[in-house]
């Protein structure tokens, strides 16, 4: 019996999803990109992609009412390659805002992206966050259930094949 892959849905949108997250995680080594609306902010940098959450920051004013209204905004920014931190696997970063003075020794231009978070969040309020979630990890989350998927799959058609076999 073949398995046919080239007929499944499920192989071809796994294929697709881990080429993408293939492509973006090469890209973030070269580019940095941001989009933000109101007080959250996803990037992609590093190996990996970031959400922050600050309040009162990115909001803008109208005029008119003097209430603040949302804007999207997004951003792209070459990366310099001499300055950046060359880990392609990075950890998982989690941190929250800690409404601390501003400390007076910053991380260095070629630290991990994780120590620059870190320094962001400590004069921040407490209900300011940040996560960075690494692209090995979000290819490894797209990959076992793929794997798992088509081994279903595999499993579903052998079973639906021997029985038609024991009949004849």
């Amino acid at each position: 019996m073949k398995l046919a892959l080239h007929r499944s849905t499920i192989f071809w949108s796994g294929l697709l999803v881990m080429g993408f997250v293939c492509w973006a995680w090469w890209n973030s080594n070269y580019r940095g990109a941001r989009a933000r609306y109101g007080a959250l902010e996803v990037w992609s940098h590093s190996s990996g992609i970031g959400i922050n959450r600050t309040p009162f920051e990115g909001l803008v004013f109208d005029r008119k009412t003097g209430l603040p209204r949302q804007e999207f905004s997004t951003k792209r920014w070459p990366v310099i390659r001499e300055l950046q931190n060359k880990t392609r696997f990075p950890p998982v970063f989690w941190g929250r805002g800690k409404a601390q003075p501003l400390p007076a020794k910053q991380p260095a231009i070629g630290a991990p992206i994780q120590d620059h978070t870190a320094f962001n969040l400590e004069f921040r309020p407490p209900s300011a966050w940040s996560l960075f979630l690494p692209y090995w990890l979000i290819l490894l989350t797209v990959a076992l259930p793929w794997l798992a998927l088509l081994f279903w799959r595999a499993w579903r058609r052998r079973k639906a094949i021997t029985p038609a076999a024991s009949r004849s």
